[in-house]
């Protein structure tokens, strides 16, 4: 496995790099954001981590540009900025990692990420007018539109349509986009909430008061919602 490593100490990035290769990583290190964009260019990485431990500012046109190349992009701060970490996720940040963080820890996390992409399969889910494909991280709504996804937004929207006769509470989903034990951001489910709705359109995704988050077919003004609550 490939992975772009972007810090700008070249020695604490270097560091990195040979725990890393511990683990059978291939670790390129990067201290300058032209630089790193070149190198998302030329090669071929499984995953690029920003490191903003020894930078003050985030530059969001870095993160556009791996992701263009579509490499996923864990993010790394060293203090709990709430605001920052929601820009992160709008931005499609894959991962946001706290520090301080064990090495046994880091490399899980990391695993987790390319897993996730490596496992995805080529089936396509249909349910309430849609069709996802989850080997190009697309969805195609009724009038044909190709619409793209992040991975965390693939993966609330397939748990949304696998269970589209359902309100689906916003416990259960944080437990979808978490596992046990991640740094978690408290008003997540919203944002990705938000970020659907602008995709696919405001009522495709109901809020059922006091029960959670519902998905509709395009177009249906009649809300039908089974007896069933996904819940805690």
């Amino acid at each position: 496995m490939r992975i772009l490593w972007i810090e700008s100490d070249a020695v604490f990035s270097k560091q990195q790099a040979k725990r890393l290769s511990g683990y059978d990583y291939f670790v390129d290190t990067v201290i300058d954001e032209q630089k790193a964009v070149g190198q998302a260019r030329e090669g071929r990485y499984e995953l690029a981590v920003y490191d903003l431990s020894f930078q003050k500012e985030v530059s969001w046109e870095l993160i556009k540009s791996l992701l263009e190349f579509d490499i996923p992009v864990v993010l790394i701060i060293d203090r709990k900025d709430t605001q920052l970490q929601i820009n992160a996720v709008e931005q499609g940040v894959e991962e946001i990692i706290l520090r301080p963080v064990r090495g046994e820890d880091l490399v899980a996390r990391l695993r987790a990420v390319i897993r996730h992409r490596v496992q995805i399969s080529h089936h396509r889910l249909e349910s309430s007018g849609l069709i996802l494909d989850e080997s190009r991280y697309e969805v195609i709504d009724e009038r044909q539109r190709i619409i793209a996804l992040t991975r965390t937004e693939l993966v609330l929207l397939r748990f949304l349509m696998t269970n589209s006769d359902k309100a689906v509470s916003k416990e259960v989903l944080l437990k979808v986009l978490y596992q046990s034990g991640q740094e978690r951001v408290s008003n997540v489910v919203e944002v990705y909430i938000r970020m659907l709705r602008k995709k696919l359109g405001r009522d495709r995704i109901r809020t059922v008061w006091g029960r959670g988050y519902l998905l509709c077919a395009g177009g249906s003004t009649e809300l039908k919602v089974s007896d069933t609550l996904i819940d805690d």
